[in-house]
């Protein structure tokens, strides 16, 4: 018996640390994530209701240029800050948090074509590095704090509280799952995610109709579309490459170009004659699972977000892959024989899953957003999309361990 405790006691004491570790994580990053959520809702409804808060979107952008150079910080921080410190367990600086806090805010206000996500890992990973430096913790142990930061502002942001802790095991590394952060990501998902439910904020969910029975026909039509969506997914991926590229060619200053940027962003608003693409765009994920959003809606998007995220603004990419995803599925999965419900729910998760390369974490979203009756498609989706996306990826920083059909050692970053 002495024996046992002998060799029990230190797992006993790691587990209890971790519990209380992960909890007060899960509690900061939920607070202040549900706080975050509730302005940026209140700010978009005012934006919708009140279209000509665009034109201030450039006066927006020039705060967050002379907000990060009051701050010293570099203006391109993101959430490749979290992957990197995930990866090299570097410090993420605690002046990070108010940061991207303001300044997605301020996008989001006036119109930028961005996500909330990007802010809540952002948020929750420099919560997580701040207080792994309170608790005196070692370099391994801050990185598993990162992630329980990860899990937790997304699941507070996001709502989905499972794919939220499969993302964090996922994001850093593809091809290898850190399976020891599992319970630490756990206990923050959770607590977080409760955190935002006391908070009373609403997360959508949706129903698709028209699942087809599975057998030879569906599952072509699924893999087409689940490969057409891959291939999208490098646009966006490229698109946001490329606008970053063309900003910086032509507007050197990075003043210049965020007001270039916002100026842009506002004729892009009348042109296209709505807001529709401002903000996340959620409303279209509800659209396309009901067969009313229109046929160029993704690529609307991709432009809108590629051109805001080039500029300097901030905020998250991962939602907009949600809006692309869904509105190119419902349009594309009609034409092949889905019903647009159907296509909408494929569309979304196989974007998400290339654009970021975490098959998992894609297929586990599909069940929290969509519910099991399609997750066999989904599965079948999800390893579609991450074949077809190649090396593309939304986030440079994350490295690619393994090859994605052979079982041979790459180590290189995501295009």
């Amino acid at each position: 018996m002495h024996k046992f405790w002998s060799k029990a006691t230190p797992y006993l004491k790691s587990f209890l640390r971790w519990v209380l570790c992960s909890v007060a994580v899960g509690a900061a990053a939920g607070t202040i994530g549900s706080v975050f959520c509730i302005l940026i809702n209140q700010s978009s409804q005012f934006f919708t209701e009140h279209n000509w808060l665009v034109w201030l979107l450039p006066v927006g952008g020039i705060c967050i240029v002379l907000l990060y150079r009051w701050c010293k910080k570099s203006h391109d921080n993101g959430t490749d800050t979290v992957i990197f410190s995930v990866r090299r367990t570097d410090r993420i600086p605690s002046v990070m948090v108010p940061l991207i806090f303001i300044s997605t805010l301020l996008t989001r206000a006036f119109g930028g074509s961005v996500g909330t996500e990007g802010a809540a890992i952002q948020l929750g990973g420099g919560l997580a590095s701040t207080l792994g430096r309170l608790f005196r913790m070692t370099a391994k142990e801050k990185k598993i704090m990162i992630m329980c930061g990860i899990s937790a502002g997304f699941a507070a942001v996001v709502g989905t509280p499972v794919t939220a802790i499969v993302l964090a095991l996922e994001l850093a590394g593809i091809g290898v799952v850190f399976y020891s952060a599992l319970l630490p990501c756990a206990l923050s998902s959770v607590t977080g995610f409760l955190i935002a439910s006391a908070f009373r904020i609403d997360f959508p969910r949706y129903m698709l109709e028209g699942i087809p029975a599975l057998g030879p026909i569906s599952i072509i039509q699924v893999v087409i579309l689940a490969a057409l969506c891959g291939l999208v997914s490098i646009l966006f991926c490229v698109a946001l490459r490329k606008s970053k590229q063309f900003y910086e060619h032509v507007f050197p200053g990075k003043m210049p170009r965020i007001i270039a940027g916002g100026l842009i962003i506002v004729g892009l608003t009348y042109l296209a004659g709505n807001n529709l693409y401002n903000g996340d765009s959620i409303g279209l994920i509800g659209a396309a699972v009901n067969g009313t959003s229109a046929p160029q809606d993704f690529l609307w998007k991709i432009v809108f977000t590629a051109l805001t995220i080039g500029a300097g603004y901030k905020g998250g990419e991962i939602v907009p892959t949600f809006v692309i995803g869904a509105t190119f599925g419902g349009f594309a999965g009609n034409l092949l024989g889905l019903s647009p419900s159907m296509g909408a729910g494929i569309g979304l998760v196989s974007v998400f899953c290339g654009a970021v390369n975490c098959p998992l974490t894609a297929f586990v979203l599909g069940l929290e957003v969509f519910g099991s009756g399609a997750g066999l498609f989904f599965l079948l989706a999800c390893a579609v999309s991450y074949v077809f996306s190649g090396y593309y990826g939304i986030y440079p920083s994350q490295k690619i361990w393994f090859d994605k059909l052979r079982a041979v050692f790459v180590g290189r970053n995501a295009e």
